[in-house]
Formats: C-alpha cells, structure tokens, sequence
C-alpha cells in the first residue's frame, strides 16, 4: 500500500523563489463568477488534507459562493514563503509548524481543526528495545526541525527524558528515516505511515509507540493570514462552514469525495479508507472542543506552548510567538 503523507523534502531554491513572486498554476479549481471572493490555499500531499480538496473539487466552496483555489506545495518553506509574500490566503499544516513559522514572522490566524494522527505517526525500533528509556544514549534516525523530532521530543518529555539523552542522526525527510530503518542501517527512527507498518516487515523491528497513545501531539489545522481575516470576516466563517460540508461528504463515504481524494493522493479508495483510520477527521464539535474557549482553552494552546519551547530550545526560532495572538477560536464558537 502506498500513502502520500507530509513530506518535509528539499524543493530547490528556484522554485522556492518563485514561489514567492508567484504560485504555479493551481491544482485544483473552483470556477465561478467574477463576484466570488477568491481564496488562494496550499498545503502538501496527506490524507487528512482530502475534504480541503473536496471542498474545491467537487463544487462544495463554491456552492458557498466562495472561489476557492488549491496548491499541493510539498516543502513547508516554499508554502510559508509565499503566505509571507501575499500569494495565498491560507495554509493547512500542523500546530507545531503554525507555531514555528509565526515566531519566524509569518503573520497568522488559526482558525479551524483538520485532523488528528492516531497512529499514523510513531517511533519504530529494534525488538531489544521495549520501553522509550531505553532510548538513553542510543543513535535516533529523524528529520530535523520536522514535526517528527517535536514528536520524539515531546515523547521523551512524557517519560523524563529530553532530546539530549539520545543521538540524532538527521534525515531529509521522515520517510528516507523510515526506510533507513527499514533498511536495517539504524535501529530507531521516527516516521510516519507507510513505515510504521513496514517495520513490522524488518527482521526484529516493531512500532514502538505511535500517536495512537498522544493523539493530541500531531493535529493538522487550517490558518489564513491575519490581514485576510481582517479583511474578510465573515468570508472565514462561510469558508469552515463549506469545509465541515466537505468533511460531512468524506465521513459519509461519498463516491464523488473518495474519488476526489483518491486522484489528490494516487491512492485506491481502500488505501484512503485504511489512512483515515490512524488519521481522524475532526468534525464541527470536535474541531470546537480542541479549540476550546477563551475562558476555557482547548489542547491547541498547550501543543502550541510546548512546540514553541521546544523550538526555542534548540535554536530553530529565536523568540516566543504570542500563542494567544495566533489561535482564535471565534469562528468555531459561532457555528
């Protein structure tokens, strides 16, 4: 089985740079009149991701009178760089990559939830090695600066442990530290589906722990640029209306959905269905309570805290972004 997930590859500086100027032609369309408010989105290869794209291309947006456009741009850096430069309006990735790039100056508002990675994340290693303290002093195969090694961070502080009790061995991306694994060239690495089931497949290699057991760590949400959100309030609130209509769709088992996302990720509709099981769509209520309130906070404050500290910790930001500033979970209480 195949699984297109999210890749932190290298894409050359080029296209990074033309990135900025301008996005390529979009992927995804949704086609209407002049009068619809365009919205510019981007966001990489991963399941999860499918109700955005079902939102577009089935005509759920723009039955919402909204005109909304969709790039699949795999490098996290390539799709900030051009949030930063006004070429999309908004951008879906993971709490602790919103956290990292605001303290890197990228002007954004967290709005909705997408989903949950209930097992498609995980650390895999050789049989010898049971219980995460037993990774003290041993060589980690990860990608640095990635959502990979904020998990095993974040894994290692659930056990009393930090990122400096074990040896880094950094990777391009989490699935080269899959295979590598997989590979038999290191015994521990931190990566994401397909290579948590592979490891089985290695001689002596089994998942160690997975975000089946943190399945608040690893949560994909959706954030526009702040000025957008200023500029067009209520555009944000009709645009996570359509999203739920779409997720409604994916959760209902669609064809014309399944078969969106299918040709989104070049997977078979059983692959899709397999993936949506370690990765779970959140609906309206679930999306709300993760958000929470101002009075009461949801776990997004806390996962964005503890990325940021993290971050902080070891150098890939210089200074603490305004959690509060960066969350808002108005929208998702007036629904």
């Amino acid at each position: 089985m195949v699984r297109h997930y999210r890749h932190t590859r290298f894409i050359a500086a080029v296209l990074v740079a033309a990135a900025v100027v301008s996005l390529p032609v979009q992927v995804g369309r949704a086609a209407g009149p002049a009068a619809m408010l365009p919205i510019r989105i981007a966001f990489s290869t991963w399941t999860g991701y499918g109700p955005l794209v079902v939102g577009v291309d089935t005509g759920i947006f723009k039955k919402y009178g909204l005109n909304v456009s969709y790039q699949v741009v795999e490098d996290p850096n390539a799709r900030f760089a051009a949030f930063k430069a006004g070429s999309l309006d908004g951008i879906a990735t993971t709490v602790d990559t919103f956290t990292r790039q605001a303290a890197r100056g990228a002007r954004v508002l967290q709005v909705f939830g997408i989903d949950r990675s209930v097992g498609g994340d995980g650390i895999v290693s050789i049989d010898s090695i049971t219980s995460i303290k037993q990774l003290k002093g041993k060589t980690v195969a990860v990608n640095v600066g990635s959502t990979s090694e904020f998990f095993l961070a974040y894994v290692l502080q659930q056990n009393h442990m930090s990122i400096n009790d074990v040896n880094i061995q950094d990777m391009p991306d989490s699935g080269v530290a899959g295979s590598t694994f997989r590979a038999g060239k290191v015994d521990v690495a931190v990566t994401w589906e397909p290579w948590l089931s592979r490891a089985s497949k290695r001689p002596h290699g089994h998942v160690l722990i997975s975000s089946k057991s943190y399945p608040n760590i690893i949560v994909d949400v959706f954030g526009f640029r702040t000025d957008f959100v200023k500029a067009h309030p209520a555009a944000v609130s009709t645009f996570i209306k359509a999203y739920y209509a779409a997720v409604a769709k994916v959760n209902a088992g669609d064809s014309a959905a399944m078969a969106a996302i299918e040709k989104y990720t070049g997977e078979n509709q059983a692959s899709v269905k397999a993936d949506l099981t370690t990765v779970k769509l959140m609906d309206l209520a679930a999306s709300k309570a993760y958000f929470g309130t101002p009075a009461k906070p949801g776990p997004i404050y806390d996962i964005a805290r503890t990325s940021a500290k993290f971050w902080l910790s070891i150098k890939k930001i210089d200074k603490m972004p305004n959690i509060n500033a960066i969350i808002d979970s108005s929208y998702l209480q007036k629904m």
